[in-house]
Parts: structure tokens; sequence; C-alpha cells
């Protein structure tokens, strides 16, 4: 969550399952690593750069013990990584690698969106009061044609 990630937080949840029976799986590590598309690939892993951007450990809860969850804070919008590794001592381990777009904050309220607002408003009622004395103006001289016809 969201259902689109952007900059800020990220929930992710995470179920997972035994792969040969389909079981969930209840007492197992979870950890995800982060990492920008920058630091991804095989020229990373030339260079020797393992650190990640961050790490974080999913965790489960009695009420729920078959989903994992984490929350990860991107500051940063753009194309990630995500490596998933899950341990369990009665299940064995794995993971997996999959790419995650983080898109940017939208405008929030209160910041840049108040002086679009403001400057909207402005150019309407700008245009309305234009409005308003064009009428009078064409009603007076109107009104003066009239009264020299007389």
């Amino acid at each position: 969550m969201p259902p689109t990630p952007q900059v800020g937080f990220v929930n992710i949840a995470l179920l997972p399952t035994r792969l040969d029976t389909g079981q969930p799986v209840t007492d197992a590590r979870v950890t995800l690593l982060a990492r920008g598309e920058e630091r991804k690939g095989v020229l990373a892993r030339i260079a020797g750069e393992a650190d990640t951007d961050f790490e974080v450990v999913a965790v489960n809860s009695p009420e729920n013990p078959t989903i994992y969850r984490a929350n990860l804070k991107f500051e940063e919008a753009g194309n990630w990584a995500l490596s998933i590794r899950v341990e369990s001592p009665t299940s064995g381990s794995g993971g997996f690698e999959t790419p995650i777009v983080i898109l940017p904050q939208p405008i929030e309220p209160g910041g840049q969106g108040v002086w679009v607002f403001l400057g909207v408003f402005v150019v309407l009622m700008g245009g309305g009061i234009y409005i308003a004395w064009s009428i009078r103006k064409a009603q007076s001289a109107q009104r003066a044609r009239l009264q020299d016809s007389q």
C-alpha cells in the first residue's frame, strides 16, 4: 500500500508458502533489501558494491501469523530493485528479486496546490470583472446615443 507506490512510506505484505505443499510458513525470517536502479546489475557486482540502500525485516502478528508486513520509506522516486529473502528453520530458505517503480509524491493541498488555486481564482475573477465592466460601458454608450437621438 498504496496501490501505486510513491515517495514516502510503502507497506508491503507477503505470504510465504512452501513450494512443495503450498502451506503457509509461519516461522520465517523475512528480509527485504531495496536498491536504487543505478546501483543494481552486473557493473555494481563487479565493482563490489554489496551495500543496499536499506534493509527491512518483515514481521507477522499472532492474530495473522501467515502474513508478514514491512514498512519501507522511499525518499526518491525512480526504479528500484527489491530483493526478498525468506529463511525458515522448518521449511528452508529462498528468495527472489523484483523491480518496483516508485512515483513522485503528488502535489499536496496547502503546498503548491494553493498557488495554482489562487492563480485560477484570480484569472476567473478578473474575467468576470472585465465582462461586467464591458457590459456597463456598452449600456452607458447606448443610453447616451438614445438621449442624443431624442
